[in-house]
């Protein structure tokens, strides 16, 4: 049995998307880029390159509980000033399971101000952040990929990696 822990949150937020139009709920998701900067001393490509995750999403360090991961994560990912808005504005829920490895998920939703778009400060390992309506979610998919079986359709598409899209309809009903 695994005792690892993983923690994310899922941003939503409230903006027009173009001048004429009412300003709507959206999911904020982050997309992985192309270089991953997690070596000690070098730079190598990252796997599932492409993909989109929920807008923060990491691993819990050993006997790091799983807010203080969270905010650690939000922080190195986002930025601080991303973690004192969710700090300031709180978060809810939206799954908290083990899987059949013993591996922990706990994922979090916070409804911030359109501002966080501008606060959100992104490294070099992030492939920028996708913008999602709730109509956006019946054309997305869900994947657990290996690596062999990604293909240039699945980088085209909003893919979401190991994560059910059912997770963001869940966060749209919670802010609806």
């Amino acid at each position: 049995m695994s005792n690892k822990t993983f923690v994310g949150i899922l941003i939503m937020t409230k903006v027009k998307l173009s001048k004429d139009s009412p300003e709507e709920l959206v999911a904020l998701l982050q997309r992985r880029g192309k270089i991953n900067d997690e070596g000690p001393e070098y730079f190598n490509l990252q796997s599932y390159s492409g993909l989109c995750e929920i807008t923060s999403y990491g691993k819990a360090d050993l006997n790091e509980d799983s807010e203080a991961a969270l905010m650690r994560e939000t922080t190195e990912e986002l930025g601080e000033k991303v973690s004192e808005m969710i700090l300031q504005y709180g978060k809810k829920q939206l799954i908290d399971e083990v899987n059949e490895k013993g591996e922990r998920y706990y994922i979090f939703t916070s409804l911030l101000p359109k501002e966080v778009l501008k606060e959100i400060q992104l490294d070099i390992s992030t492939g920028g952040i996708e913008i999602v309506r709730k109509s956006d979610l019946e054309n997305m998919e869900s994947h657990y990929f290996s690596k062999e079986k990604i293909t240039i359709k699945d980088l085209d598409n909003i893919t979401l990696w190991e994560l059910p899209v059912s997770v963001l309809q869940k966060a749209f009903e919670i802010f609806s």
